[in-house]
């Protein structure tokens, strides 16, 4: 089988204009994932991840189908908790998405903690939810 390469400056929609080829190269989205944390985490859509680890409470470990280039890629998300339970008893509560640095994210693995933060005691902890999605952002390998 011959391998090629298309070289190309800018790619043209027929009706939507141009964009140069370094924002789909560098610009994309090179892993996501939405998936379910509670009970045995399962992705619902994801773009190259290859599995899902339930590492401990609040804690989800996914492998890359294809690596990163390194360890320092970029990455964002959020969270939500719909099973109309609010852990811990808290009766406000705002999610937060972090890693950790025991967990530091590596070319071909990345984890993720959920924590949610009560309004009304002022305390907080990690804890499984029902939807969290994240996209990560950097150079493949």
């Amino acid at each position: 089988m011959a391998y090629g390469k298309i070289v190309a400056d800018q790619i043209q929609h027929s009706s939507e204009g141009t964009v140069g080829t370094q924002y789909v190269v560098s610009g994309s989205a090179k892993a996501w994932n939405h998936y379910h944390q509670i009970g045995t985490p399962a992705s619902k859509d994801s773009f190259n991840i290859s599995s899902i680890a339930d590492t401990g409470t609040g804690l989800a470990t996914h492998s890359f189908t294809n690596n990163m280039g390194n360890a320092n890629y970029q990455w964002g998300g959020n969270m939500t908790n719909n099973t109309g339970t609010t852990p811990a008893g808290a009766s406000d509560q705002c999610g937060v998405l972090f890693i950790s640095g025991s967990y530091l994210p590596t070319t071909s693995t990345f984890a993720l903690y959920t924590l949610y933060v009560s309004n009304t005691t002022g305390g907080g902890g990690v804890v499984d939810v029902s939807i969290v999605s994240f996209s990560i952002n950097g150079d493949l390998a």
